[in-house]
């Protein structure tokens, strides 16, 4: 019989000042090549000028296809047996896997507070979170196999937080979460 605990996760990123200037700069590029590609139909379609349209029209058409990619941005938690997986789905097309971690391998973890975590002295931050800035975000700081230290921000929710708990150190959990009541189990099968 099996044991193992599973919980999923689906986070939708917020848009924030970062990814309005790249999707500025984006649509600005776009823009200039589109209006490019229209001088370039006029000039070799003389008679009509329809060519101009249509390459215009199709160059607005890849910028829009590519700016989504940056703004529609979700997060996948898959949680099992102790393996936290966070993978990043854009435009809810395209999937790729972000990174695994051992959740054991957590040598802090708490609600995410700049203040708190700017002494850790981390080599890599990973922001997967909602909002690093929200309410609803939190930290782990581990090391992972090659000795990096990392700084990994996510926002789970009540579920994911109650898997977690029998595989990280008790005392830290309660630092981290004093007045957290698991209202749900996690789901074994």
């Amino acid at each position: 019989m099996f044991s193992d605990i599973i919980c999923e996760q689906l986070v939708k990123r917020k848009i924030g000042p970062k990814q309005m200037v790249i999707a500025a700069v984006i649509v600005s590029v776009g823009l200039i090549i589109s209006l490019f590609l229209r001088a370039l139909g006029i000039v070799v379609d003389r008679t009509l000028g329809m060519m101009g349209i249509f390459l215009f029209a199709i160059g607005i058409f890849v910028t829009i296809y590519f700016v989504r990619f940056f703004i529609f941005v979700e997060y996948e938690y898959s949680f099992v047996n102790g393996e936290l997986t966070i993978d990043r789905i854009s435009a809810k097309s395209k999937r790729k896997h972000m990174m695994d971690v051992a959740v054991k391998s957590f040598e802090k973890i708490g609600k995410y507070e700049p203040e708190k975590v700017k002494n850790l002295n981390v080599d890599t931050v990973r922001d997967y979170s909602a909002d690093p800035y929200a309410s609803d975000a939190v930290y782990a700081y581990y090391k992972d196999g090659s000795g990096r230290k990392i700084l990994l921000i996510f926002s789970p929710n009540e579920k994911l937080i109650g898997s977690i708990k029998p595989y990280v150190n008790g005392m830290m959990f309660r630092e981290a979460f004093p007045n957290f009541k698991s209202a749900s189990k996690p789901i074994e099968q």
